[in-house]
This record gives C-alpha cells, sequence and structure tokens, in this order.
C-alpha cells in the first residue's frame, strides 16, 4: 500500500518554480496520527489553507497563485475520517485550474514541527522552511561550482519579481533596477530609463553576479565554512539586498562586527535592524528582514528549483 501523506508533505507542481508545504486541516476535528503527525486526507486541497505557492506560474510568468478547486485523486481506501475523506497517498495528484499538476516527492512522515516557527514562516517568507530529519540532506547548494546555497536563492527570489524594464523601486532611488533586482550589466554598468531584459538572461545575470559579486565578498567573512546552508543562504539574501560590499563597510559597523567576532547567536537580532531608508522604516523591508533573520535562525531545508524558460 502507498504510503499514507502527513502534515508538512513536500509538494511540486508541474508548472511551479519551487516546491511547497502541505498543511492539512480536513481532519483536525479527528485526527490520525503517524508518529505523532497529522494524516492529510483527499480533501486537503484549499488554497491558502492546505496548498500554497509555488513561487512563479511558469503558464502566467506570475507568482503562483494556487486554483485547487477539486480534491486530490487516488486516495489510500481503507483509512477513512468521520467525514468519509480518504487518506492521501504518495500516489495522489492534485490538478490546479492553471494547468499545473501536483504531485507529492515527500510524505512527511519524519517530519517534526518543534515551535511556532512555522507560523511565522508562513507570515513572512512564501518559501517555507520546514524543519525535518532528512538523514542525507541533497541539494543544499547550487551554481557552477556548487556554493550558492539555494535556501539564499529562494528567499531572494521572494522579494525580487522580474522586471524586464528598467524601473526605480521608490522615489528616493538614485538608480534603475531590472531583471531580478539587478543594478548594474555583466560589464558593470548601471541600467538606465528605457532598458530590457528577458527572464532568461535576467537569471543568467542573477546567478553570474552572486557568483562573481556577491559570493567572493561573503568569503571574506570569518567562519564563513562553519556556517550551515541556511545561515550562508541568509547572510547571500542580506547582501543582495544591502551590497556586495556591505561586510567592513563602515555604514555596516554592527552586523560587521557581529560576523568578524563570529557571534552567530547575535546574528538574526542584528539583521533586523537593517529596515530603514534614509532612516524610514518600511514595511516591505521590515518584512525582508525577518525573513532573512528566521533563515538564519532555522536548521531546516528550503527546496529549490530554478525556474524553466
Amino acid at each position: 500500500m502507498p504510503l499514507s501523506v502527513c502534515r508538512g508533505a513536500t509538494l511540486q507542481c508541474s508548472l511551479g518554480t519551487m516546491f511547497s508545504t502541505l498543511i492539512p486541516t480536513k481532519a483536525l476535528a479527528s485526527p490520525i496520527q503517524i508518529g505523532n503527525n497529522t494524516i492529510a486526507t483527499i480533501d486537503d486541497h484549499v488554497p491558502g489553507q492546505n496548498i500554497f505557492p509555488f513561487g512563479v506560474c511558469n503558464a502566467t510568468r506570475t507568482p503562483c497563485v494556487p486554483a485547487t478547486s477539486t480534491k486530490w485523486t487516488m486516495g489510500v481506501s481503507g483509512i477513512e475520517f468521520t467525514k468519509g475523506a480518504d487518506a492521501l497517498s504518495m500516489d495522489s495528484t492534485l490538478q490546479c485550474g492553471v494547468g499545473g499538476v501536483i504531485s507529492i516527492v515527500y510524505c512527511g512522515q519524519n517530519t517534526v514541527f518543534v515551535d511556532d516557527n512555522f507560523a511565522i514562516n508562513q507570515k513572512y517568507l512564501k518559501a517555507e522552511i520546514v524543519k525535518t530529519y532528512y538523514k542525507n540532506p541533497q541539494g543544499l547548494y547550487g551554481g557552477s561550482k556548487g556554493e550558492i546555497p539555494l535556501s539564499g536563492l529562494a528567499l531572494i527570489l521572494e522579494f525580487e519579481q522580474f522586471r524586464t524594464e528598467a524601473y526605480k523601486a521608490t522615489e528616493k532611488e538614485k538608480f534603475y533596477t531590472l531583471g531580478f533586482g539587478s543594478t548594474r550589466d555583466k560589464q558593470g554598468n548601471r541600467w538606465k530609463k528605457g532598458d530590457t531584459i528577458t527572464r532568461k538572461d535576467a537569471y543568467d545575470l542573477f546567478i553570474y553576479k552572486i557568483e562573481n559579486e556577491f559570493l567572493p565578498q561573503l568569503k571574506r567573512i570569518p567562519g564563513w565554512t562553519q556556517l550551515n546552508a541556511n545561515q550562508q543562504g541568509a547572510l547571500l539574501a542580506f547582501s543582495y539586498n544591502e551590497g556586495a560590499y556591505f561586510y567592513g563597510n563602515k555604514k555596516f559597523k554592527l552586523i560587521t562586527e557581529v560576523l568578524k567576532n563570529q557571534q552567530w547567536d547575535k546574528v538574526a537580532e542584528t539583521i533586523l535592524l537593517y529596515d530603514r531608508q534614509e532612516g524610514e522604516v518600511l514595511p516591505g523591508l521590515t518584512r525582508r528582514k525577518k525573513a532573512e533573520a528566521l533563515l538564519f535562525e532555522n536548521e531546516g531545508i528550503i527546496l529549490y528549483r530554478p525556474p524553466t524558460f
């Protein structure tokens, strides 16, 4: 019989760019559990309650908005709840109204939620961080040299929405931004009004910049190699937002001192201090810093797939 699926299962959409996480709610009144973890049912298909975004939708080229109005297929017969809903199995699939087919890549039976971080992540970080026990976690790093912490890419792309035409994020911005939050081309030239870029070229530039501009500077941080993939990813995301050369810059004295002295327990709280632009607190920036801080403190795994073109 196929494995039953539990809270925290990892989902994949054929049209999405990222994995997502299943949160069962239909069986909460009288849950059946495996190892203290609630089994999901074929009725757990409601967007925003059970099913969450899969990054960017490759059909619409916009942020994913799940349209899952029908039940999962192929439930495990014989394991039923009070309302007669079959338990969800690894063979189950779910159709999205946009055209994608959602499947299950990890059943969630070993997923353990130890605190309230998951609820916080749902609020501040769309790329859900799930605390799991994986014996041999794979796919934590990517890029041409396998050095880019993919958790950082996932977080960055949640905040840096693709723009095909150069723009200024706020009225106070001095320079134009293009693609996935890039302010310069490969040659280091600033974008100007009217510049355009394709999604594929923007993603290639994004990876190029991280490998050749951001990572070399991050490696200057003492103890960089001692940090886990999420900690490195959080600092990569912070760097991408604040600038590749933040470490050692007098404007970033506080976080530079914390990192220089390897005070890892103070990094997250220090990241939260950088939610201002010219002295003004920006809600969007606050949300971003909370996501970076949460990622630094979390020991789980962000599942990431690069976009297709």
